[in-house]
């Protein structure tokens, strides 16, 4: 009889198991596709397809200030250099009052003859070269030529000088320092704007300016630059032809260039 009862309770055993294996093959157990979904990657990309949103980091990044004009158009680089350069601009009262002085009889006689000739074949030069009016709305060499004749000429005013006389309430050296600092790092360290001839000029400007100023170092550097920027755009091979009665304004133009350079300024 006990051998009967244990074969018998063996054989119901096996039955409950081949059950239970049936059903776990059938139905996965909740618990196994819990773990298995939470583990899995690709299953997380449609947590919010079945209802669990998944968290995801929806801030946007802060959209980047652009400069637009009165119209609402973006202004491009060199709008917005040139109305930096402008506005460092003196008002034309100050500029006749510096045109009165030593430093830019030597500005307009000496280093830069051409500026007192006016163009007439050309349509991209100035009129006046000094009137502020006419080259705040000019291309950005042209303005920082101006404003570096203006550091210029404060920087050779006497010191007896009565500067109540200007209208501007800065500090005249506190200008000549500003303009010096801009122009240095938004002009003249620039390549693409130096290959011009007001770039030259710009140039030549700063390396008297520096010489005057006792930075001799520097101012070589930058003297040596306005060679090597002359030398690229053909300025040493210009020579005028003694035959023509009325010679080329642009080829004087860079004759004369080359020929202060070559001088030394």
């Amino acid at each position: 009889m006990l051998l009967e009862k244990l074969i018998e309770n063996g054989s119901q055993r096996t039955e409950e198991n081949r059950a239970f294996i049936g059903a776990g093959i059938l139905n996965p157990s909740s618990t196994s596709a819990t773990t298995y979904s939470s583990h899995s990657p690709s299953m997380s990309l449609f947590d919010g397809a079945l209802g669990q949103p998944a968290e995801a980091n929806t801030s946007m990044p802060p959209p980047q200030s652009v400069s637009t004009s009165s119209q609402g158009f973006p202004i491009g680089r060199t709008e917005k250099l040139r109305r930096q350069l402008a506005a460092l601009l003196p008002c034309q009262e100050d500029v006749d009052i510096l045109s009165d002085t030593s430093g830019w009889w030597l500005l307009r006689r000496h280093i830069m003859p051409h500026l007192l000739e006016v163009s007439e074949d050309s349509e991209h030069d100035l009129q006046n070269p000094f009137d502020v009016l006419t080259v705040s709305v000019s291309q950005p060499m042209i303005i920082a030529r101006l404003l570096l004749c203006v550091a210029l000429s404060i920087q050779q005013l006497p010191p007896n000088f009565d500067s109540r006389r200007f209208q501007t309430k800065v500090p005249l050296r506190e200008m000549m320092e500003k303009i010096i600092t801009f122009v240095t790092a938004a002009i003249t360290s620039d390549d693409e704007l130096t290959g011009s001839i007001e770039g030259i000029e710009c140039l030549i400007l700063q390396t008297v300016y520096q010489f005057n100023a006792g930075n001799l170092r520097r101012s070589w550097l930058i003297f040596r630059r306005a060679i090597s920027v002359a030398q690229l755009m053909g300025l040493h091979r210009v020579s005028l032809k003694t035959s023509q009665d009325m010679p080329d304004s642009k080829e004087t133009r860079r004759y004369n260039l080359w020929y202060q350079i070559m001088r030394g300024v």
